[in-house]
């Protein structure tokens, strides 16, 4: 599980998204609740998700950014791991990053503004190391 609170429907009020499922991402989906915890909507997850964010912008919709990959130890060699922006509406695949060595741990991606350019970086880590 992980859970996250930010505006992704543009109206300057927080939502609440919470990823629910196992690690093996069986059953995983993540719930999307108002500010007055009222569920929204629900989005099932296609592949298994460690950690939640959301993409950097501003006003308007945002979407749903997670970092894929099952946890190494139910697998000989861990799998390769990616990003992946999500359409926080629809649950539609935005785009993907290229593959990712090492797998996420929750809370192990999030965005900010390294540079003070006003824009934000997406930066994540995994076990093998981190980027942005």
């Amino acid at each position: 599980m992980d859970m996250l609170v930010a505006d992704i429907e543009g109206d300057s009020r927080p939502e609440v998204l919470v990823l629910t499922g196992n690690d093996l991402g069986i059953g995983q989906e993540v719930r999307v609740y108002r500010h007055d915890l009222q569920l929204l909507r629900t989005i099932a997850m296609q592949v298994p998700v460690s950690t939640l964010a959301v993409e950097p912008g501003s006003g308007g919709r945002r979407n749903l950014l997670v970092g894929t990959g099952a946890p190494y130890y139910y697998y000989s060699e861990p799998p390769d791991s990616d990003v992946r922006a999500i359409d926080s509406t629809t649950g539609a695949l935005v785009w993907k990053s290229p593959a990712l060595p090492g797998m996420f741990s929750k809370n192990s991606l999030r965005t900010v503004d390294f540079d003070n350019n006003g824009v934000a970086e997406i930066v994540f880590g995994t076990n093998v190391g981190m980027s942005t």
